[in-house]
């Protein structure tokens, strides 16, 4: 490589400790999940990318 070029690499991580993240709470009481947690947030997430610059 010369001075010109080089690389770049880059590495991101989202929710690292992979704890729980609550989306909703049910709050309709016309039905039996009233006052639930109906959903949650994706897992941990790893991205790794590089780029080549000229």
């Amino acid at each position: 490589m010369t001075e010109r070029a080089h690389f770049e690499l880059r590495f991101e991580s989202f929710n690292t400790f992979n704890h729980t993240q609550y989306n909703a709470i049910d709050d309709k009481n016309t039905d039996g999940a009233y006052g639930q947690i109906t959903s949650t947030s994706d897992p941990r997430t790893l991205e790794l990318g590089g780029k080549f610059v000229f």
